[in-house]
């Protein structure tokens, strides 16, 4: 008898299946998107999730640097109006998407005119979950938590850190008018710990490194900015939404930084560059943002 076969060849090219271009994760859960009835827009979604980096990666276009962390991708509309798909559907699903909470996308632009978007699959760690059964559906993505911020490390103990941290904040539940509000040191904590990753990796798009004092940070600024009368106001999912809104738009300015480096462009985030995180902290500029 001979070896079970474990590649298989397509007649159409001969070409080898599996190939070395790697996999991703989709879940059965995806049938319970709103969108996934619509032909289009599933396919849409399939299309920028094979696209989607697992690495961070510099990417050029048209001259432009382009930096791309996992979750993320560059695309450009015309792109799908090249496959068949009317310009004003693509822009209807994309639309559909931000308000749905799956992606963000960025414009980006050499001068004034526009080469492409970076989109962000807001869930991309729920996405790829490697680590429980596929037949576990109660484990459908939402909206975007703290562990699954873009810009993630796709190292095993970054991805052990972030699980552990998004249980201890998952742990916390809602002040829900008990006699005695809840205090939520550990969930703050946790919540800090992730913002001062996520501000490193910030920092290194564009070339600094992060010498502020952590704990000074922390006890001055972060703990005085999220209280815990403040968090049981607002509601745990709200806390960690703002979080995650937060480190949205640290990324966001620091990558377009990046992004213009080098090219005579200035950034209109270019105060950001040197900016340490007790003054990003207390400009709460990320809330004009919502």
């Amino acid at each position: 008898m001979g070896n079970q076969a474990n590649v298989y060849q397509l007649h159409e090219g001969q070409r080898v299946m599996p190939s070395k271009n790697g996999y991703i994760s989709l879940w059965r859960d995806i049938k319970k998107q709103p969108f996934y009835t619509d032909l289009i827009a599933r396919g849409m979604f399939l299309d920028m999730l094979l696209d989607a980096q697992h690495k961070s990666r510099k990417i050029e276009v048209d001259g432009v640097p382009v930096f791309l962390h996992p979750g993320q991708l560059f695309t450009k509309r015309q792109h799908f109006v090249e496959q068949g798909i009317n310009d004003s559907k693509v822009k209807r699903v994309f639309a559909s998407f931000e308000q749905l909470g799956i992606i963000s996308r960025e414009t980006i632009k050499r001068g004034q005119r526009s080469v492409g978007q970076r989109v962000t699959f807001l869930n991309w760690k729920k996405w790829q979950k490697f680590d429980q059964s596929s037949d576990q559906s109660s484990d459908q993505p939402h909206t975007a938590e703290i562990k699954g911020l873009n810009g993630g490390s796709d190292q095993s103990c970054d991805q052990s850190s972030d699980q552990e941290n998004n249980n201890d904040l998952n742990n916390n539940k809602d002040y829900a008018g008990s006699a005695t509000p809840p205090v939520h040191s550990e969930l703050r904590k946790n919540a800090f710990n992730y913002f001062w990753k996520k501000w490193a990796e910030c920092k290194d798009l564009v070339g600094l490194k992060n010498k502020a004092p952590k704990e000074k940070t922390y006890t001055n600024n972060f703990a005085k900015l999220f209280t815990d009368s403040y968090i049981n106001r607002i509601g745990v999912d709200a806390f960690k939404a703002e979080v995650n809104q937060m480190c949205a738009f640290a990324l966001e300015a620091h990558q377009d930084i990046a992004t213009k480096q080098g090219t005579n462009q200035t950034s209109d985030y270019f105060n950001h560059e040197k900016m340490w995180p007790a003054k990003f902290l207390s400009n709460k500029q990320w809330r004009e943002q919502a």
